[in-house]
């Protein structure tokens, strides 16, 4: 029972790990950048598309709906052109859009209809 005890760890301890600092500096990063490839799409594109990430060059993103991703394809040169103009994506070359619909939507009020005689 002592082994389970030494395991857990609580909050303030996490704090001074520099695992925990160095993973909340990793997602800072990736808000910042996600925030200038957003602000660098065209604005009817950008709502409903995320970013996922940006390795060896290629730019992936997620779109809410396949439609959304069909546009975004059509358009990535477009879109590419103005990515490169940020210093971090300035050696993107290749734009990958994936669907991930939202997990949860707002269910329609139901209206109940009145029985009939």
């Amino acid at each position: 029972m002592n082994g389970k005890s030494d395991q857990k760890m609580t909050f303030d301890k996490l704090g001074r790990t520099p695992v925990l600092r160095d993973l909340v500096a990793r997602a800072e990063l990736h808000r910042q950048a996600e925030q200038e490839v957003l602000a660098a799409m065209p604005a009817e594109l950008a709502g409903g598309v995320r970013f996922v990430s940006c390795t060896d060059g290629e730019l992936v993103l997620t779109a809410e709906t396949a439609g959304k991703a069909s546009q975004i394809r059509f358009r990535q040169h477009e879109i590419l052109e103005a990515v490169r103009n940020i210093e971090l994506f300035r050696f993107t070359w290749k734009l990958k859009v994936k669907v991930a619909p939202p997990r949860f939507r707002e269910k329609p009020v139901r209206k109940k209809e009145p029985l009939s005689k």
